[in-house]
């Protein structure tokens, strides 16, 4: 069966992070290297207005240039050469119009989503589109429900994102004096609430040690708070390492369909105070976390500070998050879309 991959690496994402490593455990083909450089090329040196104002206006300019746009045309010339499975693994970056021009009988179009409804229908320029597709992956269950009435219900498939459960692993905890609230990342991210929790933590002297790897924009926000450390594009083994020395992860965010985060944080074995918001059911449960309700600080430091007096708790739901961790390991997930290939594929 021959699957061919198309999609861009997230740049702000860790090396063993992000929905491309699906792409290894799928046995799938890149398209050629040196064609996309080509073509590339080729289109940055176009002077047509109307394709520049195209990329350059919103909704097209959402991760969407020439090196997308070039992509998704080697990805057209292909299904009209070739048949197999095209799967874009990041439908809402770069599933633009492959799927209105004529392909080889056999070319199946897979288009992987995965961001929630409010700002699917902000990025994603002709909805449309899906329905030219043959199948459509969803995250988690509620952004399912609501792909189904975009897409057509019998195109869509709700497999769950995955994590490297061989590379983020836990390990022995240092013998640490603070207790270690981990944050990461900044997409969806409340940013709000997660200062007020800082701060507010930080009034009541609670004894809370804030570790947060952002972005260098988010920086200046938490620079210079006694109670806070802060880390910036850190490489592989060190944002494991502050998995792993971590007491409770906090997933401070306003929507949630899936997260590299959470599942890595999980697979070291850290349990988590999560915003109980969108898919976040579908990946964390109560036996390895605390779900808080939306915009409300003062739930979310109440369930750190009962982590932080309940070390029993705590050890246990660590043991939980690493096993409930195991289900979503990419092996698995590889396997659950390669059903779905070769239910396209034997049509």
């Amino acid at each position: 069966m021959r699957v061919v991959t198309i999609g861009e690496r997230i740049q702000h994402h860790a090396g063993r992070s992000g929905y491309d490593q699906l792409a290894r455990r799928v046995r799938s083909r890149p398209l050629s290297p040196a064609i996309h450089r080509a073509l590339t090329s080729i289109l940055k040196r176009t002077p047509s207005s109307a394709v520049k104002a195209s990329l350059d206006s919103p909704p097209y300019s959402w991760y969407w240039r020439p090196r997308q746009l070039a992509q998704e045309l080697q990805a057209m010339g292909s299904m009209t050469l070739a048949g197999g499975v095209y799967h874009w693994l990041y439908g809402e970056n770069d599933f633009r119009w492959a799927g209105r021009f004529p392909r080889r009988k056999g070319a199946r179009i897979v288009v992987s989503l995965h961001q929630p409804p409010q700002v699917f229908e902000r990025v994603f320029p002709d909805p449309r589109a899906l329905r030219r597709a043959d199948a459509v992956l969803a995250c988690c269950r509620s952004q399912g429900d609501y792909l189904k009435d975009v897409a057509g219900e019998d195109k869509v498939h709700v497999i769950p994102h995955g994590v490297d459960a061989d590379f983020f692993t836990p390990a022995p905890k240092p013998v640490e004096e603070k207790f270690i609230v981990l944050a990461v990342g900044s997409w969806l991210r409340d940013f709000s609430l997660l200062a007020e929790v800082i701060r507010e933590a930080g009034r009541r002297r609670s004894g809370l040690c804030f570790h947060l790897v952002l972005p260098k924009d988010r920086i200046k926000d938490f620079d210079g708070a006694p109670n806070v450390k802060i880390f910036h594009s850190v490489p592989d083994a060190r944002l494991r390492s502050l998995y792993q020395s971590a007491s409770v992860l906090l997933m401070p965010v306003t929507d949630f369909t899936a997260s590299n985060t959470l599942l890595e944080g999980m697979a070291c074995g850290l349990p988590a105070a999560a915003t109980d918001v969108g898919g976040m059911g579908d990946y964390m449960d109560s036996s390895c976390g605390v779900f808080v309700p939306p915009s409300d600080p003062g739930q979310a430091l109440t369930a750190l500070m009962d982590f932080k007096d309940s070390p029993d708790l705590l050890a246990a739901m660590a043991e939980s998050a690493r096993k409930r961790a195991l289900e979503f390991d990419w092996k698995n997930i590889a396997r659950s879309v390669m059903t779905i290939y070769k239910g396209l594929y034997a049509r």
